[in-house]
């Protein structure tokens, strides 16, 4: 009797297990990149006070993360469909000036044209909004408008097809107006930085 038992409570678990790792949420391979193609823009001034830029050197990426653990450029890494939601870049002032805010843009290649594009920021939004960056400073730099994002991305597909994203630029603003755009930024970790443009 004893041994029936077991053999029934056996066969309950092997009906109830598969259905249990069902509910988890399926990972993917995902990437973060740089443009593959990254011209070699001079130091120009733009509309404005705002400065086109070769690499912005005054802010350092010291890491990025997808809920919380760290991620290379340019190599894929496991992560489910909310991915983007828990990206965050940490950025370091390298610079003698105050910034005001840090933008980096992303963009979709796979629901390209016509974006959505992917905002994280610090200073704007609701990531710091008032606070600026104080030279030797770390902050980090997280999605903005999410919900907006995702009703963009649903409307013209799924996030669970969505593997790539492509840094599309980065813009830094100072107190006096000025900003910085560039498509590349200096980075602490070599593995992270922008490939060399061509000439």
């Amino acid at each position: 009797m004893k041994l029936l038992n077991s053999i029934r409570l056996w066969l309950g678990l092997l009906t109830v297990v598969p259905l249990t790792f069902t509910a988890f949420p399926q990972s993917t391979n995902r990437i973060v990149q740089w443009p593959a193609n990254i011209s070699t823009p001079l130091n120009t001034n733009g509309a404005g006070s705002s400065k086109v830029l070769a690499k912005i050197d005054a802010l350092e990426m010291v890491d990025i993360a997808v809920s919380g653990k760290s991620i290379t450029i340019g190599q894929s890494f496991a992560g489910d469909d909310e991915w983007l939601k828990n990206l965050t870049v940490r950025v370091r002032n390298v610079s003698s000036l105050n910034i005001s805010s840090a933008q980096l843009n992303l963009f979709l290649p796979e629901i390209m044209p016509g974006g959505p594009q992917v905002t994280l920021c610090y200073g704007c939004g609701d990531v710091g909004k008032g606070q600026s960056i104080a030279p030797a400073e770390e902050v980090e730099m997280k999605i903005v408008f999410y919900s907006w994002l995702v009703g963009q991305v649903n409307a013209k597909s799924s996030f669970s097809k969505i593997t790539k994203a492509e840094i599309q630029n980065v813009i830094v603003k100072l107190p006096d107006g000025t900003s910085w755009l560039s498509t590349c930024l200096r980075t602490s970790d070599l593995k992270n930085a922008c490939p060399t443009p061509a000439p």
